[in-house]
């Protein structure tokens, strides 16, 4: 098996020879598991199709009667690899057998952020994405929050439907955690691109200390791939990786649309750069960032200390 990281395109693999029912299984042992969305890809022979078919049965029984006959595993990698092997080989991946096994992962392991099966529209084809959110909630309300706190609305079903659609972007998109409003990576982000006026987060997915902090072995915390801003022209969004912002629209329908056609990417059907003047700064020393503990696999490290935020002279 095959999970992506949307984020920077690294791959973690899982070969067919894994067997996640086992507390031996490789997943937990050589391959951490990226924290973002994960596309499952059927590579499987006719034979071992049939062997995890069966596997898939067995752990969809298991969960329909959670409430007398559970499986216990010793990880969480273990229980996710299961988890992945089954909806791998589902022809129903949102079928109310898949559904339990991935309520029984969340209901087992609370210090991971939840996960969501996601196939076919809006933001996938007909194999199935993983999910993991970078927030141990994912809140339509605290998003709504910040969304009027940018002196914007969101007043309508449709509004609310294309704002829920956002929180299930596969970056792992939640609401800004308001304590985090003028951390030193948004007052950068401020500064630099000022001539847009008063900047507001709405929605990002930066892995947060005090979530990192809570991780079990075996996933890995990365740098913030997207950050959705609303300014009183429309909506932005930054990428850090390249320190540059998307002009994303006027409305939150025009930013799912640009989602979905990948205008986040850089291309020339993409969206269009915000103007912005050099600064002479390393804005990553503002933008929490992990890496892999090389002596303790699967457990995440910062790559360095955030620095405060100081504007350069004359700015």
């Amino acid at each position: 098996m095959e999970t992506t990281n949307t984020n920077f395109g690294e791959k973690t693999q899982y070969s067919a020879d894994d067997d996640p029912s086992t507390p031996s299984t490789s997943v937990s042992e050589t391959a951490p598991l990226t924290a973002t969305a994960m596309t499952v890809s059927s590579t499987l022979d006719k034979d071992e199709q049939q062997s995890d078919t069966a596997l898939m049965k067995q752990l969809s029984a298991c969960a329909n009667t959670v409430k007398t006959s559970r499986v216990h595993y010793s990880s969480y990698a273990e229980q996710f690899g299961a988890f992945l092997r089954a909806v791998w080989t589902s022809s129903s991946p949102k079928s109310p057998e898949m559904i339990n096994l991935l309520q029984a992962l969340d209901t087992d392991w609370p210090n991971v952020p939840p996960h969501e099966i996601l196939v076919g529209e809006p933001w996938c084809g007909s194999q199935p994405i993983i999910r993991t959110n970078t927030r141990f909630t994912n809140e339509l309300a605290s998003a709504i929050s910040n969304i009027i706190r940018a002196g914007r609305t969101v007043s309508t079903p449709e509004e609310e439907s294309i704002l829920r659609h956002l929180l299930s972007h596969p970056s792992g998109w939640s609401a800004c955690d308001p304590q985090h409003f003028n951390d030193p990576c948004f007052q950068y982000i401020q500064l630099r691109f000022r001539h847009l006026g008063p900047l507001y987060p709405i929605l990002d997915d930066i892995w947060w200390e005090e979530v990192v902090d809570k991780l079990p072995f075996n996933i890995e915390a990365s740098l913030v791939s997207r950050i959705l801003l609303a300014s009183e022209s429309g909506f932005h969004v930054y990428t850090p990786e390249i320190d540059c912002m998307y002009k994303a629209g006027e409305t939150l329908e025009q930013v799912f649309d640009g989602l979905r056609m990948n205008k986040d990417l850089l291309s020339e059907e993409g969206w269009e750069f915000e103007e912005v003047e050099e600064i002479e700064l390393d804005h990553l020393m503002y933008f929490l960032d992990w890496y892999a503990d090389s002596e303790r696999r699967g457990y995440n490290v910062k790559a360095g200390d955030i620095q405060p935020f100081i504007p350069p002279d004359g700015m």
